[in-house]
């Protein structure tokens, strides 16, 4: 990841997750002969009437599927219960401190039966009225406190702002796919709001551990101890008007070379960096050559490489502001070509 979100620690949108918990561990896990109804919390009863499809309430699923816990033995609840408090320890699972439970190591009914209504529950029931909760203002309490602008994920894409009036808000990706992970599908922190490139275009369903992979987990208690150097290498042919034409470009992501493997795989980040620079090359590099000519004009002896210094010290200043971590790639590479540094110093 470009940059890491510092979390919010305490906001209503995590009170469904916990809600949830207990009608997995203490009501499921617990089914025996006696009525579901006597183990509902006040949380869950004050939920249950909503349908969750046509003709359908959520309360009759959660005695279908309660009857069906009472024929599951103790071993596979043991391990639905385990698997349900992974939702809560996904920078464990990243990092694989935690060995995941997936879905295919669980009974049957969390695939047939409650994955089908966890999603529900993300998709239709966080949005009732008596649920607690609001996508929309814990987006808007995320963007504030990080203060972004653009996708924290690829740095490319504007972000929807937290502005009071704007009613639109960046998508959650869950980042341990709720296709896999299911538990996770309410909790907030495997729910990472990232840009449409990001999130529908490029990593989709994509498991970011599976095939004992390791991953940035998208929250960081101290997000300035995270800092991701973006690297690149080129050719450069002039044309007749020495503008510089770019070719053979390599993209070099810094950080943990595992993680950032993932980073690169989930989300096509090289691929996407290329296809940022090679369309905006010629005209950054156009533009760098008229202020380096503007800058003779006030100075005549002026150095093209003492100015692509002073670019790059000003563009470390505010380094994600349009695209710049990837403009100071360029010029860190442009440095290393003294042949070319010298045609503008003729």
């Amino acid at each position: 990841m470009l940059r890491l979100y510092k979390p919010i620690k305490d906001d209503d949108i995590f009170k469904l997750h916990k809600t949830l918990e207990t009608l997995v561990c203490d009501v499921w896990c617990k089914a025996d002969d006696k009525s579901f109804e006597e183990k509902l919390s006040d949380d869950l009863k004050s939920i249950i009437a909503y349908n969750c499809k046509v003709g359908v309430s959520f309360k009759s699923e959660i005695e279908r599927i309660y009857n069906i816990f009472k024929g599951i033995d103790e071993p596979q609840k043991t391990k639905i219960i385990e698997a349900f408090k992974q939702a809560e320890q996904i920078k464990q699972l990243c990092d694989k401190s935690t060995k995941p439970l997936f879905l295919s190591d669980l009974h049957e009914t969390v695939a047939n039966d409650i994955k089908p209504l966890f999603k529900w529950c993300y998709e239709d029931l966080l949005e009732k009225q008596k649920v607690a909760g609001d996508k929309l203002k814990y987006y808007k309490k995320l963007i504030k406190q990080n203060k972004f602008k653009y996708c924290p994920c690829c740095g490319l894409i504007d972000f929807e702002s937290d502005d009071d009036d704007n009613e639109v808000r960046e998508a959650y990706d869950h980042y341990l796919p709720k296709s896999e992970f299911p538990f996770a599908s309410v909790s907030f922190k495997n729910l990472v709001p990232l840009c449409y490139k990001c999130n529908s275009d490029r990593k989709k369903a994509k498991n970011p551990i599976e095939n004992d992979r390791i991953a940035y987990y998208p929250f960081i208690d101290n997000p300035d101890s995270h800092s991701m150097e973006i690297n690149s290498t080129f050719d450069l042919d002039l044309d007749e008007n020495k503008d510089l034409i770019l070719n053979n470009l390599e993209i070099i992501l810094g950080g943990d070379k595992l993680k950032s493997d993932t980073w690169n795989w989930l989300f096509d980040i090289e691929d996407q960096y290329s296809r940022k620079i090679r369309r905006n090359a010629q005209s950054f590099l156009r533009d760098l050559k008229e202020r380096y000519r503007n800058k003779l004009k006030l100075d005549s002896q002026a150095k093209f490489n003492d100015f692509l210094i002073e670019e790059l010290v000003l563009y470390e200043n505010d380094i994600y502001y349009d695209w710049r971590f990837l403009k100071i790639a360029i010029i860190k590479h442009l440095l290393t070509l003294k042949n070319y540094i010298a045609v503008y110093e003729k």
